[in-house]
């Protein structure tokens, strides 16, 4: 049973619920009523909560890992950089076990105070940077993906410890794998340590609560008027929105639950979106609405490259991008920084399975600002951006760096001034202790000296890309198609998708084993053997130096008897001079058709030449020649056949018509056929991934990457 008191401050009835609670806010003044040594104790007042809608409340009950759960209060942080959280405080086991349950932007992260063991150490926030890598005992390695400052805001409900009004702490906040988060306060030294898992409410039991409580603020946009032209504004999501720009006279307002504050006059080009605010569309199932409009850019050898970013709201969905480069468009949204495997200077990049390579490093600069933001966004704006691709898939990775209004280049810029007036030579040391800092030093001091918010952070947006029809469909405009000349970064390559080789491969495997059919079942038919003897010779040559025939030992002539050939099928004449030995043999003869008068004529060369040259064997020719006749009609053929020599110890020629016999020769100019049939898409494949690494100082086509 709880225990009742009379609030301090105003006499309303406060409670304790749980034994552990130290403190509770008063419903009716906001005073923070606290215990202690058996007495009620008035510790000041707290802002009134602002009313951000949440599906979560103060005494909605749940479970996690089959621990029931009951919130009991929350407390409201104002980040550095604008925009406020809920950090809601969950009590297990009657409050003998608190968790801190924090929201931003539908996600959500639950986390439990760890006690060190003695021997353990941790970091001061002020000593770690982006990226670095911590080793969190009993989480393992972890990476910082935050540091910045936050100013408790407001609270309401009963809490496990007293929070400070307007305090502001240092906080570092790291990301690991399988969806671990942990933070370090640093309100402490040594830091303490909040360790958990990123969770969503379905997790939490909570479920049908965030079911019901999305589709009561679907439609939550407002009607204000423009506090400098007094035209009228539609904020799509006041809850949300921290900057708000007027698209008829250029003014940027500050956002608050609607309500907008006059900041300043953009000094901006004019910029007229393809896609108008406030536009709906589905794109990949999901319902988006049009609500803000960036046109950033990147400087490259004094080129100018451009583009634009479209915010998309999704009701109880985080917010999306839709991105036009080039007219080439993608869809991506931020995703958790811990399981990315990210190394300074590699590459690759892995996340959620896939392999990313590096293809850009640039500072991108925002240049157009039109619509409402979840940011305190400003024209001028600049970020370190890492792209990596895997198409159609792309990473992009960008770190931010505010301090008091001024970015991370310009803090470069006044630490290298004040480098630039440390007095040079001698052997004094520099009297200046600003003079004796390092530029990281000096940064820091810039940082601490400006007595305001500073934020650091990274993030990885993840995007698919998406054709320019389907973003034509679905929010109804009309766009025009991608350059075919340039594909885009991560324009998917179709000239080779798996059914290309597929097919491919089929093709070939049918083509082999065609070749193969075909050679087996080849009926290689002997037509007629027969042997030519130089020494029946009865040949006569015509002598030119006394101009009369003689007889000639050389050449040798035989008639074969008529033979028969059937339709259309190929002749091959074989003949083999097993004596030529460093000399020549040539066969000539014709087939002649009896039928048609129809004369094929043919011959065969054999030679054989080897020796020792250097001391090395070698050979060149050979005894056994072959020649092939395409298809000649059907018919009856008679053979003459006639044979030389170049030397005697050649006695013979062995001859063999066959009919019917596959020529390897063929065969090959079939496969080269389909070879380069296959080739082609690959060609095509590598020429496109050329085309899209061209612009790429990372490109893995170029020895100069």
């Amino acid at each position: 049973m709880g225990i009742e008191a009379a609030c301090p401050g105003c006499g309303a009835a406060v409670e304790f619920d749980l034994a552990n609670s130290l403190v509770v806010v008063c419903a009716s003044c906001h005073n923070l009523v606290g215990r202690a040594d058996g007495h009620f104790h008035d510790y000041g007042k707290v802002a009134e909560v602002t009313d951000i809608p949440s599906p979560l409340a103060v005494g909605v009950q749940g479970t996690h890992r089959g621990k029931p759960f009951v919130v009991t209060g929350r407390i409201q942080i104002e980040h550095a950089a604008g925009g406020i959280w809920n950090e809601w405080y969950l009590a297990f086991r009657e409050g003998q076990l608190w968790g801190w349950l924090a929201e931003s932007q539908g996600r959500y992260a639950l986390t439990y105070r760890k006690r060190l063991p003695a021997q353990a150490q941790l970091p001061n926030v002020d000593a770690l940077d982006i990226e670095d890598e911590v080793t969190i005992p009993g989480a393992g390695l972890m990476r910082v993906v935050e540091i910045g400052q936050a100013t408790t805001v407001g609270g309401e409900g009963e809490l496990p410890f007293r929070p400070q009004p307007g305090e502001t702490i240092s906080y570092a906040d790291l990301a690991g794998s399988a969806g671990k988060v942990a933070t370090l306060d640093g309100s402490e030294a040594p830091p303490v340590l909040y360790h958990g898992h990123s969770v969503t409410l379905a997790q939490l039991g909570l479920a049908e609560l965030e079911a019901v409580f999305h589709q009561k603020n679907q439609s939550a946009a407002v009607q204000v008027d423009c506090p400098s032209c007094a035209a009228p504004l539609t904020v799509q999501t006041p809850d949300q929105s921290l900057r708000v720009t007027c698209g008829t006279c250029g003014a940027l307002h500050d956002c608050d639950q609607g309500n907008l504050a006059f900041l300043a006059k953009l000094d901006q080009p004019q910029a007229k979106p393809k896609i108008p605010l406030g536009t709906t569309g589905t794109l990949s199932g999901q319902t988006f609405t049009v609500v803000g409009f960036l046109q950033r850019q990147v400087t490259w050898q004094g080129t100018v490259y451009p583009w634009d970013e479209y915010l998309l709201n999704c009701p109880g969905q985080p917010f999306h991008w839709l991105i036009d480069s080039e007219r080439n468009w993608s869809l991506g949204t931020e995703i958790p920084a811990g399981p990315i495997q990210y190394r300074a200077g590699a590459r690759r990049i892995w996340a959620s399975g896939r392999s990313y390579r590096l293809y850009d490093k640039s500072v991108a600069e925002t240049v157009v600002v039109l619509g409402e933001f979840y940011w305190k966004v400003q024209v001028g704006e600049k970020a370190q951006t890492t792209d990596y691709i895997a198409p159609p898939w792309s990473l992009s990775r960008e770190s931010h760096h505010v301090t008091d209004g001024r970015t991370r280049q310009q803090l470069l810029k006044a630490a290298t001034a004040l480098e630039q007036e440390k007095p040079g030579g001698g052997a004094r040391p520099p009297q200046n202790p600003l003079h004796r800092m390092n530029r990281r030093q000096l940064i820091k001091y810039l940082e601490n000296a400006s007595g305001q918010p500073t934020t650091r952070e990274v993030h990885y947006t993840a995007c698919r890309y998406i054709p320019h029809t389907a973003v034509a469909d679905a929010f109804a405009v009309k766009l025009r198609r991608p350059s075919k000349r340039r594909p885009g970064r991560i324009q998917p390559n179709l000239h080779l998708s798996f059914t290309h080789v597929l097919l491919l491969s089929a093709l070939c495997v049918a083509a082999v084993l065609a070749c193969m059919i075909t050679h087996v079942t080849a009926p290689r038919r002997l037509v007629k053997k027969t042997s030519i003897a130089f020494n029946k010779a009865s040949q006569r040559s015509f002598s030119k130096r006394n101009g009369s025939f003689r007889p000639s030992d050389k050449v040798a002539t035989e008639y074969l008897e008529s033979i028969k050939l059937n339709a259309r099928q190929n002749i091959r004449i074989r003949c083999l001079a097993r004596t030529v030995n460093n000399s020549w043999a040539y066969v000539d003869g014709h087939l002649y058709n009896e039928e048609t008068g129809v004369v094929v004529p043919f011959g065969v060369e054999m030679s054989y030449y080897h020796g020792v040259s250097g001391g090395e064997s070698w050979s060149e020719g050979s005894r056994d020649s072959s020649v092939f006749l395409s298809a000649i009609p059907a018919g009856t053929y008679s053979v003459r056949l006639s044979a030389q020599r170049s030397h005697r110890q050649t006695s013979s020629i062995d001859v063999e018509i066959h009919q019917g016999v596959p020529r390897w020769t063929t065969t090959f100019l079939l496969l080269g056929a389909v070879l380069a049939l296959a080739s082609y898409p690959v060609y095509r494949y590598f020429a496109f991934e050329v085309a899209r690494w061209s612009e790429s100082d990372y490109s893995p086509y170029s020895n100069s990457s």
